[in-house]
């Protein structure tokens, strides 16, 4: 009778360890997934940030661009000067530039697209994901002259764009004029 009820007291305590062991490894496997999940979108954000900053400043140098040069050519051409800048493949990146218009004045958009691979196997989470980004900038007109202005020796001055007046007067354009 005794080695009856002491076997199946052991056989409570197999089931019991082979139930907390499984328990322990899912639990180590669901951290580790999220450990995954949680290092892929810190990642994504960190590199669709620097897409981003890539794509503004590619729209602005094509915004200052002379009107004879090639916009579309010359901006993907700083694009990918960026990319390889700022640690992309520029091979692995898609970037299109293309001039549009906003509130009907010309603009440059650019837009970059590229495959950010990640850390996994690909069994839970997907091994690569297409990140893309798009800026805009309004091509303006640039000041025709710069007056310097020097305040003190010992001070450094500082420039003012001279721009055109309304024909009206400043007060025309709607802003407010604060004159000194």
């Amino acid at each position: 009778m005794k080695s009856i009820v002491k076997t199946n007291l052991n056989r409570r305590r197999g089931a019991a360890l082979v139930e907390g062991v499984v328990a322990l490894a899912m639990i180590i496997m669901g951290t580790v997934g999220a450990v995954l999940l949680l290092v892929n979108v810190g990642m994504s954000m960190y590199y669709k940030q620097k897409l981003g900053f890539i794509a503004s400043e590619a729209a602005m140098y094509g915004a200052v661009l002379a009107g004879n040069d090639d916009i579309e050519v010359r901006g993907a051409e700083i694009a990918r000067a960026l990319l390889k800048a700022m640690g992309f493949n520029p091979a692995r990146c898609d970037v299109k530039v293309a001039e549009i218009e906003v509130d009907g004045k010309p603009g440059i958009q650019v837009t970059i697209i590229t495959d950010l691979k990640m850390f996994g196997k690909g069994d839970i989470l997907p091994i690569s994901m297409n990140i893309q980004d798009s800026a805009v900038a309004i091509r303006g007109t640039m000041p025709d002259t710069l007056i310097w202005f020097r305040r003190n020796p010992q001070v450094s001055g500082y420039l003012l764009p001279v721009i055109k007046v309304p024909p009206n007067g400043p007060g025309s354009l709607g802003l407010p004029v604060i004159a000194k």
